[in-house]
């Protein structure tokens, strides 16, 4: 996995929460489907007050080498 981003907790102006994310530009256009994954992960530590709460990271599972293989 790579990191691809980051995300941080915030409020609208009615005070409902939400996540606000920003990628690497490097990305884009990245089409998001079966092959490929994104996942958030809470910063343990955060730097200051505007670090992110999250890390986004781009998962990309390995194909099975012997795809007629079953798994039962």
């Amino acid at each position: 996995m790579s990191i691809v981003g980051a995300a941080w907790k915030k409020k609208d102006k009615n005070g409902n929460p939400y996540i606000s994310t920003a990628l690497d530009e490097a990305l884009l256009p990245l089409t998001i489907d079966k092959t490929k994954r994104l996942a958030l992960y809470p910063v343990k530590e955060k730097k200051n007050e505007n670090s992110p709460d999250f890390r986004i990271e781009l998962y990309i599972p390995k194909e099975k080498e012997d795809k007629d293989e079953f798994i039962l």
